[in-house]
């Protein structure tokens, strides 16, 4: 028998349960949310589509804090499906990007951008930290010819929230336009798209909206998607234009989408907007506080600074000489499901808090967690042997 195996397999102190996910997306969702998707089966041209359809987009700009000043549009994707579209419908042939980036998403950016050959310059910007206003300022200033700025606000690689908002005040006063990949954010950090300059807002259903994998949209104001119309498409299939116009003008979609799926992002945006961003973010924050209180005591060293961390993940050092990959294969077998972090060169992976997690999902992760290193890493971790014989983790 292997070292791995003997950890494969719901603990013995843990009853059968489904599998927990504590992954930035996709995310463990509330039962009704996973219901919507069976509720009945639907035609993408038919009425009842075309009003859920309109029904979403309204809810997703009131999210984003929009309300009637914004208008969303809806694409079958992932998040990086949606950027792609921003990126390459919204930057005419004489644009110029300056991508932000402090880690693995930012750098996506960049690399969305190479492919469109777009003009690009990146200022890159220590990783696990956030970033510093004053670094874009000093970037735009030195660049006066730049016309769009790109960054994420919540790098999900290690859990780092940017200061969006403050940015994006610098930006408008410079004059570009503002793309944000709020993929990992919305619903659950601080972004309101009626006071913070926006232009082009970047999200994903299945992360802090928590909602099924497969749909994504960009807010922006009704103005922006149709001064597109100048630019002319880069791309078929993720030509912005042409999709706000067919859900604007024709409240149908351009292209066959995930009509299902639609169903459930529905269920989830009433959940989402009942729940409030601020409440939202406070349950994740709780949660996380539980992850890092729980990883410190047991002597794991947590990679991101206090002021510079999100609401929903944490990432944490893996004890040599065990890899963050076998770390996270042992605890997926077990039923525990986190990730090894990226953007860093130490073995590190990450926690996330998003969903429906509960006390008790933390509780479970820690005697996961406990089983897997004392077979795999026995000497690597301090533990707490009174709270643990009390069950407490």
């Amino acid at each position: 028998m292997t070292d791995a195996s003997r950890v494969v397999g719901t603990p013995t102190r843990i009853p059968p349960r489904s599998r927990l996910l504590l992954t930035p997306g996709p995310v463990a969702v509330a039962s009704s949310v996973r219901q919507a998707v069976a509720r009945t089966d639907l035609g993408h041209r038919e009425g009842m589509t075309r009003r859920c359809l309109t029904e979403v987009r309204r809810k997703l700009a009131s999210l984003c804090g929009g309300a009637d000043q914004y208008t969303s549009v809806l694409l079958t994707g992932s998040g990086t499906a949606a950027l792609e579209a921003v990126l390459c419908s919204v930057t005419p042939a004489d644009a110029e990007l300056l991508v932000v980036s402090n880690g693995r998403f930012g750098d996506r950016l960049e690399q969305i951008a190479a492919v469109h050959k777009l003009r690009c310059t990146t200022l890159r910007l220590p990783v696990g930290r956030a970033v510093d206003p004053v670094a874009v300022q000093q970037a735009l200033d030195a660049r006066p010819t730049v016309t769009h700025v790109a960054m994420v606000q919540h790098e999900t690689s290690l859990g780092v929230l940017n200061p969006v908002p403050a940015i994006a005040r610098i930006v408008r006063a410079a004059g570009p336009e503002f793309i944000v990949d709020g993929i990992s954010s919305i619903g659950a950090e601080q972004l309101d798209l009626a006071h913070d300059p926006v232009d082009w807002l970047v999200g994903s259903a299945n992360k802090c909206i928590e909602a099924l994998a497969g749909l994504s949209f960009v807010c922006a104001r009704p103005e922006r998607f149709e001064s597109l119309a100048a630019i002319g498409p880069r791309s078929f299939y993720l030509d912005l234009h042409q999709h706000y116009l067919a859900q604007q003008r024709n409240d149908a979609p351009l292209f066959t989408p995930a009509v299902q799926l639609l169903l459930a992002l529905d269920e989830a945006l009433t959940l989402a907007l009942d729940e409030g961003v601020l409440p939202r973010s406070a349950r994740y924050a709780a949660h996380s506080e539980q992850v890092r209180d729980g990883l410190a005591r047991r002597g794991l060293r947590l990679l991101v600074p206090v002021p510079d961390r999100s609401s929903s993940v944490t990432a944490f050092e893996v004890p040599p000489p065990l890899t963050a990959d076998r770390l996270c294969d042992a605890m997926s077998a077990a039923g525990v499901v986190i990730y090894p972090a990226s953007s860093v060169a130490q073995e590190a992976a990450i926690v996330a808090t998003m969903g429906q997690v509960t006390t008790e999902d933390v509780d479970r992760f820690f005697l996961v967690l406990d089983e897997t290193l004392a077979v795999l890493s026995p000497s690597g971790v301090r533990r707490d042997a009174t709270r643990l014989e009390a069950g407490v983790y």
